[in-house]
């Protein structure tokens, strides 16, 4: 008679029962093994049918390999302590034990497939970030990105089922002796205490793209999960007389700008110094001008302006651009949408998660919207989405705006942009949004005002009206751009990405030639800018993310510049104001809670700004200070195209690391305080 592998001569039960465990349980883990292996070559083979090919076939295939095995062993650990305690404690046979390990596994697979499914749309892999979101937002965000296709539901289906056949079938063929098992569950357990991290250094790979590919999805999200929960910030007591005067004396032996700090309770407050740059440029206005703010949803420099790298898809910009003050090394303070308007409007610190998500909780401050409210001005803010997203209705409320539209009330006459497989719509187009506002204008107070607008549509899920007429746009756009037969066919893999700019290109060209028949047009100052760079395209640097232009334009201009000196969203309030106060008199506060310095003019490359930026809602690690820039603890010189080469030099390394400190010391404290100014300051405006 044959011995069973399975049945071990021990006479204790617990022995024989925790060997057999080990035995199969190595077996099982071989299928689901091959299982991540499968899925990771279709992910890399659908991402290069997508998008494009790595820069670095090798090092991204070897990456992707280790990472693969590290989520394995370490998974299978935690796996394996779940099936002993199944198999010791629940009475069932072999078959049965072997079906709870493809549970065990399936629900690994699902986790999987619905982390590589968001890369696949976004470009960028799950972190941390999800835990700044309501679940109304996630839901939102989810279903906006939503694409329910047959190829995906049966790769699905067919994956899970291909999963149960191998675990199932492999468990039967016993040939691996007991020895190897019993040293994978050691390997896998010592990968657990090795520490080793799911995250490579980014410095290491020639682009983000090249780097989101090779990291293991699940891997990336179990990392940053980890690490968000036991992230330990370290404490300096910043009401220690020493810690106050050491911040407020500053550094300008380097030329960076630097701020007195005027009180410890009041951790961002400090003297008012901007100075007036932009007054120069102006002819005299007939009143204190209008000021309209339009943040375009995820326009960024790569495929905007003179000199983007992907050539430019926003035509009507470029040209407004060459009448204006144009930013091309322009900084977006965050690299998403939710900390867009308090960074623009407030220059503003971002607390734990933004500014907004501090809800009923933020601070009393002063932004643009009320110290502008307070000079007579009258505000009012325009939209086509749901303002609760991101807080931004009650940011709004909380800035005593007087009106607001969105797609609450939007009004009739309008038709939503598309909706996705899903059956999911952000709300109104941004033709549809431009074309509201100049009707909304037309009928405008007489006094000065203040109107933001926030578009939408270049958002996932990249569908507008008109669709196939801006498509054919695009091909249009390759041709004049002077791209190649062959290069074409890479930009058709976005074309509905590319399509949707040219899109919203054309719906501000609709506003600003409408507007300029209102006879308020020649009192207007117009601001442009992005509130990120959309990631669908894949971002080439770390600080791409970023970069966006931005765009000062009036009729009263009276020179236009091409500016290369780098400034960023929180320098925009601080410049209006100083532009306001000093020819026109408006009333400002002496007192600020900004973070920004203020826009720097100078026409040639140079930075003497110093900031933090703000990837996600929970990931603070980015800073610039000067011409060098902090990503993730790795120290980046950035040159005049905005592109960052990693340096060695551990002085200026730490020194940004230490002002990056400081920074989240003062930040933290507003979260803990809800605290920025005394109400006797901003009961004044």
């Amino acid at each position: 008679m044959i011995k069973d592998p399975y049945n071990f001569d021990e006479e204790n039960l617990l022995i024989k029962k925790t060997k057999r465990a080990i035995l199969q349980f190595a077996h099982a883990s071989l299928a689901f093994f091959i299982i991540i292996l499968l899925l990771r070559l279709v992910e890399v083979a659908v991402m290069i049918k997508s998008y494009q090919n790595p820069a670095n076939w090798l090092q991204v295939s070897v990456y992707a390999l280790l990472l693969d095995i590290l989520l394995f062993l370490k998974i299978s650990f935690f796996f394996f302590i779940i099936y002993l305690l199944t198999v010791q404690i629940v009475i069932g046979d072999r078959r049965t034990q072997v079906y709870v390990y493809a549970g065990l596994s399936s629900v690994g697979l699902i986790v999987a497939l619905l982390l590589t499914k968001y890369y696949h749309t976004t470009l960028l892999p799950l972190g941390d970030d999800i835990y700044g979101y309501s679940f109304a937002e996630i839901q939102q965000t989810a279903l906006a990105g939503a694409s329910v296709d047959i190829f995906s539901i049966l790769f699905f289906l067919i994956l899970l089922a291909l999963l149960w056949i191998l675990v199932i079938f492999i468990s039967k063929l016993i040939f691996i002796p007991f020895k190897v098992a019993l040293g994978f569950i050691g390997v896998s357990f010592l990968a657990i205490l090795s520490g080793i991290s799911f995250l490579p250094e980014s410095k290491k790979f020639k682009s983000d793209y090249d780097f989101n590919l090779a990291v293991n999805k699940t891997g990336f999200f179990f990392q940053k999960s980890y690490d968000y929960f036991t992230r330990n910030e370290p404490e300096v007591d910043i009401y220690a007389e020493n810690y106050i005067e050491d911040s407020a004396q500053g550094n300008n032996n380097d030329g960076i700008n630097s701020f007195k700090y005027v009180d410890a309770k009041y951790p961002f407050l400090r003297e008012n110094d901007t100075k007036d740059v932009l007054g120069n440029f102006f002819d005299r206005f007939d009143a204190p001008p209008n000021i309209i703010y339009i943040q375009v949803e995820g326009l960024g420099r790569a495929f905007s302006g003179e000199s983007s790298y992907l050539g430019s898809f926003t035509p009507f910009l470029d040209s407004l651009a060459q009448k204006s003050l144009y930013f091309e090394n322009f900084l977006a303070a965050q690299g998403r949408t939710f900390a867009s308007l308090p960074s623009v409007l407030g220059s503003l610190p971002f607390a734990e998660h933004g500014f907004a998500d501090l809800g009923n909780k933020m601070p009393n401050h002063l932004n643009l919207i009320n110290i502008l409210k307070a000079n007579n001005y009258h505000t009012r803010f325009l939209s086509g989405f749901d303002l609760a997203f991101d807080n931004e209705g009650l940011y709004l409320l909380k800035s005593k705006i007087d009106e607001t539209v969105s797609i609450s009330n939007f009004g009739s006459g309008y038709k939503q942009m598309p909706a996705n497989s899903g059956g999911f719509t952000w709300g109104y187009g941004d033709m549809d949004l431009m074309l509201k506002s100049a009707l909304y204008l037309s009928k405008a107070p007489t006094k000065p005002g203040l109107t933001i607008i926030q578009t939408v549509s270049m958002h996932t899920p990249y569908q507008v009206l008109n669709q196939p007429q801006y498509v054919k746009k695009f091909e249009q756009q390759l041709t004049a751009l002077g791209v190649t037969e062959e290069k074409k066919e890479d930009y058709r893999k976005y074309k509905n990405i590319y399509a949707t700019i040219l899109y919203s290109d054309d719906a501000i060209k609709a506003f600003i030639n409408s507007y300029a028949k209102n006879p308020a047009f020649n009192n207007t100052i117009f601001i442009i800018s992005g509130d990120h760079r959309l990631p669908e395209i894949p971002i080439a640097t770390k600080i791409d993310r970023y970069h966006v232009p931005l765009i000062i334009y009036s009729p009263k201009l009276k020179r236009t510049a091409r500016i290369k000196s780098i400034s960023s969203h929180l320098d925009i309030t601080p410049s209006i104001l100083a532009f306001l106060n000093v020819n026109y008199n408006l009333k400002v506060p002496k007192l600020v809670n900004f973070i920004g310095s203020g826009l720097d003019t100078v026409r040639a490359f140079r930075s003497v700004h110093k900031y933090p930026l703000m990837q996600t809602k929970n990931e603070l690690n980015d800073f610039v200070y000067g011409k060098f820039f902090l990503n993730q603890n790795t120290l980046f010189a950035i040159d005049d195209k905005m592109g960052v080469e990693p340096v060695e030099n551990e002085q200026i390394k730490m020194q940004l690391v230490s002002e990056l400190k400081q920074y989240k010391t003062r930040n933290n404290l507003v979260s803990k305080v809800n605290r920025l100014m005394p109400d006797s300051i901003y009961l004044q405006f």
